[in-house]
């Protein structure tokens, strides 16, 4: 009986195109006459992949085959790590963890100061590194950041989706290293022997798992 999430094999030479869709909660009605547009935004949002694999004999093909079968459509969910951007750029503390004076950032946030560095420490997190936060669900990306650390050793991040918790505590560590998104299927995974080589190719969407 498969362990849900599952890990896919996450070495970069698999994929031939990785392509993420940051899908927000809003919509927009435009006035017909003069074009002006309202936007209503209702906060949240989640991330969506779509996945193509470099062609493969049947050895490799079946052993990913069977990883997408074993979801069982959209009832499993699945690890996935950004095959080329899943090392940060910053240069991470050690431990970085969330920092609040009174305890806690509440839901739906989507800014943090982060603690854990050298005081004045140069190029600690930079915009686009992934991070998880323990105790918490969800894959966050860096859309701001200042940069260097403050003379405490801390560094304020904005991040994208808003917090999936009803509060981000002081203390919580991030992981930004191999950061995982847990994904279920969007649609039930594509194969098919190609001819010439015989080669299989595979392709499969997903959703964040919320």
């Amino acid at each position: 009986m498969a362990v849900y999430p599952i890990d896919l094999p996450s070495a970069p030479g698999w994929y031939k195109t990785v392509r993420y869709t940051a899908k927000s909660i809003n919509s927009m009605t435009q006035n017909p006459y003069s074009g002006s547009q309202q936007v209503y935004s209702f906060g949240g949002g989640w991330w969506e992949v779509d996945v193509v694999l470099r062609p493969m004999r049947r050895d490799n093909a079946t052993d990913w085959i069977s990883y997408l079968v074993m979801l069982h459509g959209k009832e499993g969910t699945f690890n996935l790590i950004d095959p080329v951007n899943g090392t940060p750029r910053g240069a991470w503390a050690t431990h970085p963890v969330v920092y609040h004076p009174t305890g806690q950032y509440y839901a739906g946030g989507i800014a943090i100061n982060v603690g854990g560095f050298a005081a004045n420490a140069a190029n600690c997190i930079r915009v686009g590194d992934w991070f998880n936060i323990a105790n918490m669900p969800g894959l966050y990306q860096v859309v701001a950041t200042t940069v260097n650390a403050d003379a405490n050793g801390r560094v304020y991040v904005e991040f994208w989706p808003p917090a999936r918790a009803t509060a981000i505590w002081n203390g919580w560590q991030l992981l930004p290293t191999g950061a995982k998104g847990v994904f279920r299927l969007k649609n039930d995974p594509v194969y098919e022997w190609t001819e010439g080589k015989m080669q299989m190719a595979i392709s499969f969407s997903g959703i964040e798992a919320i």
